[in-house]
């Protein structure tokens, strides 16, 4: 994972700094935005490896700014979605956006590490967790 570059999309200032932590220790590159726009803007500078991105958040929610970047990004970018609540049409939606995982918070962040280093390296990873 060392040297990969992530990008962690959350409201919550709590959240983005726990995962990003995990992900600097293991030697990557954060970025961190704090809403849907602010995460295009950023994906757009930073050309992340991997996006974890919250589902509710203001300005624009999560599905809306993943859209956005499938239709910018340079090659398929592995993104994991974080939510506290999943209807079954958001849940469509994230599989018809080629969101690698769906993770329902709380999360624990060893296994969206462990499961982001699966998916980084090519393998199959399950869709929700």
């Amino acid at each position: 994972m060392k040297g990969k570059k992530v990008l962690v999309v959350d409201d919550s200032l709590a959240i983005r700094h726990v995962i990003s932590k995990v992900f600097l220790t293991a030697g990557c590159v954060v970025e961190q935005a704090v809403d849907g726009v602010d995460a295009v803007e950023k994906f757009k500078t930073f050309s992340p490896d991997f996006v974890v991105m919250d589902l509710i958040m203001p300005k624009q929610d999560g599905l809306t700014t993943i859209g956005e970047i499938r239709k910018i990004e340079k090659q398929k970018t592995v993104i994991f979605m974080l939510t506290s609540t999943a209807t079954d049409e958001q849940v469509k939606q994230a599989q018809e956006l080629k969101v690698t995982s769906y993770f329902i918070k709380p999360v624990n962040t060893e296994t969206i590490f462990h499961t982001a280093c699966q998916a980084l390296n090519g393998k199959t990873v399950p869709f929700r967790f």
